[in-house]
């Protein structure tokens, strides 16, 4: 009986000793998939702001133009 039982003591330690690495392997390929997510949100966060930061400059040259188009009729209508 004691030799059953040292058995079944042998195997599990190898099978914990097996296991082991292939655990490790497994949350490490886990905590790289989080990092490239972060990566990707982290990225898309930044063309989301590149896009807004461009629109904001687009809007403001275009009211610069509508405001020069506006001192130019003005300056005409002075004129005349």
């Amino acid at each position: 009986m004691a030799k059953n039982s040292n058995n079944s003591l042998v195997r599990t330690t190898a099978t914990i000793k097996f296991l082991k690495p292939l655990l490790r392997l497994l949350c490490n390929r886990r905590a790289i998939k989080q990092v490239d997510v972060a990566a990707d949100l982290e990225a898309a966060a930044q063309n989301a702001a590149n896009e807004a930061l461009e629109a904001a400059m687009q809007l403001s040259l275009q009211q610069h133009h509508n405001d020069l188009n506006l001192r130019r009729d003005l300056q005409l209508r002075l004129v005349c």
